[in-house]
């Protein structure tokens, strides 16, 4: 039922050998991938990478040969599917490490922020009025493959009906780094994603941004389901502006 293959490793001859097999691929896994996270930044092209090991190992005959013992034991099943579920938990919270290491080296969360006429100065990425209800978070922070060039957005909350997201970025300039003013996207909008590219030859750096928004004339309390997608580019002062797909 199960064929014999030498697929990625080597054929074991019994189940204690499998299992060792099995660790060992599992360990090698966990450690390719917390370095290619850590290099890349990349969780797309991570995910290909996971869907092509696991591909090999599905190939190896440890796996065939696990599978036949884990036929036996509905516990043993479960137990390892609890387990992958951690390693992914693991994996995902290691490469949000990476990037918010990274992202901090920028210190969106500790700037001082004109937003609407009104000075923000967050502190852990949070800010609250002491006037007012108003209060405002940083989220999504991420940096250029190369560390130049970052972004975030902030969801400014004036404690009424709105609640506005504005994209801001960051950037190298000498030995300084310089931060732009917000860019308002929109009221109660969805985040899907953020990423940025590194300097051209005729580019400062260009950040795209992602996000679900209404169609025109549809109330603002319906949720958004158009798919959005902009992009804005670095000028020298390190404002934005946005430029054409």
């Amino acid at each position: 039922m199960f064929p014999r293959t030498n697929g990625f490793f080597l054929k074991f001859n019994d189940d204690e050998k499998a299992i060792k097999g099995w660790s060992i691929a599992i360990g090698t896994f966990a450690i390719i991938s917390y370095l290619y996270s850590y290099i890349n930044f990349n969780e797309g092209k991570l995910l290909t990478g996971v869907a092509l090991l696991l591909l090999a190992l599905y190939l190896s005959y440890p796996f065939f040969h696990l599978l036949k013992k884990l036929k036996k034991s509905p516990t043993l099943v479960i137990l390892g599917i609890i387990g992958l579920v951690i390693i992914l938990i693991i994996l995902k919270n290691i490469i949000r490490i990476q990037k918010d290491r990274q992202a901090r080296l920028f210190d969106f969360g500790n700037q001082t922020m004109l937003v609407d006429s009104t000075v923000m100065n967050f502190k852990n990425d949070s800010f609250k009025s002491s006037d007012n209800p108003q209060k405002a978070v940083i989220i999504n922070k991420t940096v250029n493959p190369e560390n130049s060039r970052a972004a975030a957005i902030i969801i400014d909350s004036s404690g009424g009906t709105g609640i506005f997201y504005l994209l801001v970025g960051g950037m190298h300039r000498g030995n300084k780094i310089i931060y732009s003013k917000p860019v308002s996207l929109g009221d109660r909008i969805k985040m899907i994603s953020l990423n940025l590219d590194n300097p051209g030859l005729h580019d400062n750096g260009t950040i795209t941004v992602r996000y679900f928004d209404r169609p025109q004339n549809v109330p603002i309390t319906d949720p958004p389901t158009i798919a959005v997608t902009k992009k804005y580019a670095f000028q020298d002062d390190g404002n934005l502006i946005e430029v054409n797909q």
